[in-house]
């Protein structure tokens, strides 16, 4: 009897060290970790587009006269061809570099490669497919690369916010605080093909963080690393592939006082005295890329949404926002994509440039000639663009 008690605390002791592991605090820092020390940086703002940028190209996205692409929320690269989702209407769309339709894949509905709606994507280039996943339906849909067929659909019994592949036979789902009976109480899970739950991680608290937020926190791949940050978070966290783990792997320290003292408990944060009124909250977004040169990422600070370029050689950072008066940056919706060879892809809607067409005539005009003839020609047929820059070399 004392033995068996032994094994059970043994094995109680045991199963509260692998919990540990995998919550925030008891993750181990990558061998390549980043400390960045940018609080006192966030008011470094551009003072125009080309402080940063190069001149870019507005490339407009042509979908012809049967398809209207409502919003512009995610775009993937595939050698010359573009991935494009659009959440409003749930289309997950093929383009050309040019911007030109080649094929719609799956569609909205209840049959065979049909779904009720489209949360995210990612590009299975060893198997040539299209990985899509809905929350509606709680199961992600396989379709061909090639021709746009559809696969299967694997039902996962899970809502969720974002999944991406860390190898040909697994993939991550960023929960996004939609627990369920399978989850348990963890915000991200390592899934197989079929579907079934393989690890979790990120161990939360649902009576404190008990609600989907929208505006912080992600699960993205970027160059291929695999990276994943809490709502509220100061961390980011990469998937090592080898140890199947997190590590600690950039410290942003962008947390105002009272968001790292309540970053857990949601009733503290979501509300209008301290997202709106308080100007010194500060706290990192929803959006984040990395390559070899810079990070790019949104935040919140002294009320506005702002985006942060960060140069991982110089140290420093630079920070631009649609309240700076420039025309690009008034158009500029979030990256949507950043390369190894420092391009990024923003998304512009033609409802922002009619806002500053009609709101800011003098900005408008400082587009130059070959652009604003561009806007004006397309105004009844283009509802987005994607404006391609590089970043400048500091």
């Amino acid at each position: 009897m004392k033995g068996y008690i032994l094994l059970v605390l043994i094995g109680i002791i045991a199963l509260g060290s692998c919990t540990k592991n995998k919550h925030e605090a008891g993750l181990v820092q990558s061998p390549d970790h980043l400390d960045l020390t940018i609080t006192s940086q966030l008011d470094n703002m551009a003072n125009g587009f080309s402080d940063i940028f190069n001149e870019g190209t507005f490339i407009p996205i042509d979908l012809g006269e049967s398809l209207y692409l409502a919003s512009l929320d995610e775009l993937e690269l595939d050698d010359d061809k573009w991935i494009i989702l659009d959440r409003k209407s749930s289309q997950l769309l093929v383009c050309n570099n040019s911007g030109r339709l080649i094929k719609k894949i799956g569609e909205l509905g209840s049959g065979p490669g049909e779904f009720q709606g489209l949360n995210d994507f990612f590009i299975d280039k060893g198997e040539k497919e299209l990985i899509a996943f809905s929350n509606s339906d709680m199961s992600f849909y396989c379709f061909s690369l090639e021709n746009g067929d559809f696969i299967k659909r694997v039902k996962l019994g899970m809502y969720g916010d974002k999944i991406e592949q860390v190898d040909k036979d697994s993939y991550l789902l960023y929960l996004n605080h939609n627990l369920s009976d399978k989850s348990g109480e963890f915000n991200l899970v390592l899934i197989d093909k079929k579907g079934q739950i393989r690890d979790k991680f990120f161990p939360i608290d649902p009576q404190k963080s008990n609600m989907v937020i929208p505006f912080s926190g992600f699960l993205t791949k970027s160059n291929g690393e695999l990276l994943f940050s809490s709502p509220f978070s100061n961390e980011v966290f990469q998937f090592d592939g080898e140890s199947r783990s997190f590590q600690k792997s950039i410290s942003m320290n962008i947390n105002s006082d009272y968001m790292e003292e309540n970053k857990a408990d949601f009733q503290k944060i979501v509300n209008a005295n301290v997202l709106v009124h308080d100007k010194s909250v500060r706290f990192l977004g929803e959006t984040f890329m990395k390559n070899n040169d810079f990070i790019l990422f949104n935040y919140q600070y002294k009320s506005q949404r702002r985006f942060g370029l960060y140069s991982v050689k110089e140290e420093s950072l630079k920070s631009f926002s649609k309240s700076l008066n420039d025309p690009l940056f008034k158009l500029l919706e979030k990256p949507l994509y950043l390369d190894e060879e420092n391009f990024v892809y923003f998304g512009i809607s033609s409802d922002q440039i009619a806002y500053l067409r009609t709101k800011s005539p003098d900005l408008y005009q400082l587009l130059n000639s070959e652009t604003r003839q561009m806007f004006e020609e397309n105004r009844e047929q283009i509802s987005h663009y994607v404006l391609k820059t590089k970043i400048k070399d500091r």
